[in-house]
């Protein structure tokens, strides 16, 4: 979830993200795209960071966030 792209239009009580779906066997192919709706109410936002070191020493820092539906949500 975390490439997910949000559509909000203000106004209206509906959240439009886009879901992608990876192919773990050919990254480098065009994902396929699905938009989905939630109601504004059922869904919550998460962002998270992630930092560690690689076996050399390496920095390494990697962030994301993204949609969770709740449980009253529905496609």
């Amino acid at each position: 979830m975390s490439d997910d792209v949000i559509l909000h239009v203000e106004g209206v009580t509906k959240v439009y993200p886009y879901e992608f779906k990876m192919s773990w066997w050919n990254p480098f192919i065009r994902w396929p795209v699905r938009t989905v709706v939630y109601d504004w109410d059922d869904i919550r936002a998460e962002a998270w960071r992630q930092q560690g070191a690689t076996f050399n020493g390496e920095y390494v820092v990697k962030w994301g966030g993204g949609v969770i539906r709740g449980q009253a949500g529905h496609e």
